[in-house]
C-alpha cells in the first residue's frame, strides 16, 4: 500500500500526464515532487500528515461502527446438527454487515 506522500505524488503526476496543455513530459516528475512536497518516505509533508490523521479518524470510526453493527447468522455450511452436538446450529458473522457498517459517504 502506498504511503500518503506517494499517493499525493502519484495523483499529481497522473494529473500532469493526463493534461495535454501541461508542461513537457520531461518535467512531470520534478513538478509533481515540487507540487506535492514529496521528498521521500522519511520526509513527510503537512498534507500527507493531515491525510494520515484523516485516515486514522475514519478507520477508528469504521471499526467502531462494525463492532456495533456486526450480525450473527446461521452457518449454512455447518454440520453440527448431524453429529449429535448439543447445539442445533453454529453461527458466523455476516461479512456484509461489517463491510456495510460504515458507508463511504461518511468520508468527506
Amino acid at each position: 500500500m502506498k504511503t500518503a506522500e506517494e499517493f499525493i505524488y502519484d495523483a499529481i503526476l497522473k494529473n500532469l500526464k493526463s493534461r495535454k496543455d501541461a508542461m513537457p513530459e520531461r518535467f512531470h516528475e520534478s513538478a509533481a515532487r515540487t507540487i506535492s512536497g514529496y521528498m521521500g518516505p522519511d520526509k513527510p509533508n503537512i498534507t500527507a500528515l493531515a491525510m494520515i490523521e484523516f485516515a486514522k479518524m475514519h478507520v477508528k470510526a469504521a471499526l467502531e461502527a462494525a463492532s456495533k453493527k456486526a450480525k450473527m447468522v446461521p452457518d449454512t455450511n455447518d454440520y453440527t446438527g448431524n453429529t449429535g452436538s448439543e447445539y442445533d446450529v453454529s453461527y458466523i458473522i455476516n461479512k456484509n454487515s461489517i463491510l456495510d457498517a460504515y458507508p463511504e459517504t461518511n468520508i468527506k
